[in-house]
């Protein structure tokens, strides 16, 4: 079931794609369906933003995408396929991308960038994990997560968690928001001070890690200098006990 699914959403891009470049979309077709007109009638349903953005509504769940972006609404929740994708309004959903899985409770910002997905937590506390593990690791606000393609491994590459780059975040937020001016106002507030938190707990977790690299060099720099007493005592006995035997003392 599940590579049945994976290959009705590779198809579904391709015959999304295939169409945008075949035929003249009306500027006031904000978004493109395949199969046609499934969009709150049949699933998997797959969906195209052909405008700056554009709302969703899947499983009682507001949603936007933003231009390009390609998602794929089934029983369990979404497929984000490419571009970026908002999800507010403390909600909750399931939402799965080529290299991971992620449990939205609250509000988060998803943007596919070449072989990696970006995680950000805008509220709440929303999990994910990526593909080939069994974890599912904790996002607080202020915090995002990448994790990359699958490795040889088969697990998925999972980077350090960062504090997420406000300015960067807020302007794709804002851009795919519809929340009135003076509640994102408030909310990108709230976030900014979620950020800046985050930043200075890395701070200090960071700290603490090189401290403690630090003093475990130096105590196998200090093993290696005992060892190395040890081993210069143990050739100058076995050198005494050479001349001794052969009455060379």
């Amino acid at each position: 079931m599940k590579r049945a699914l994976e290959v009705f959403v590779f198809l579904a891009v391709y015959v999304l794609d295939v169409r945008v470049k075949a035929e003249t979309v009306d500027p006031n077709e904000a978004l493109i369906f395949w199969p046609s007109h499934c969009y709150n009638k049949t699933l998997p349903c797959t969906v195209k933003n052909l405008t700056k953005k554009s709302k969703l509504v899947h499983l009682g769940v507001e949603m936007s995408l933003s231009l390009n972006a390609t998602v794929t609404l089934a029983t369990q929740g979404v497929t984000l396929v490419s571009g970026i994708l908002l999800i507010e309004n403390n909600s909750n959903i399931n939402v799965k991308t080529l290299y991971s899985d992620i449990k939205v409770n609250g509000a988060v910002l998803l943007k596919v960038t070449g072989q990696s997905i970006e995680i950000t937590s805008l509220e709440g506390i929303s999990e994910a994990r990526r593909r080939g593990d069994e974890v599912f690791y904790s996002i607080p606000p202020g915090y995002t997560y990448i994790i990359g393609a699958v490795n040889s491994k088969g697990v998925a590459d999972f980077e350090f968690p960062q504090s997420a780059s406000f300015v960067s975040v807020v302007n794709n937020w804002s851009s795919l928001s519809y929340m009135t001016k003076p509640k994102f106002t408030l909310k990108a507030q709230e976030f900014r001070v979620s950020s800046i938190n985050a930043g200075l707990f890395l701070s200090k977790t960071y700290k603490t890690i090189i401290e403690r690299r630090i003093a475990s060099h130096r105590k196998m720099l200090k093993r290696r200098q005992l060892n190395k007493v040890v081993k210069q005592k143990e050739i100058e006995g076995l050198r005494a006990l050479f001349r001794k035997k052969n009455y060379l003392e």
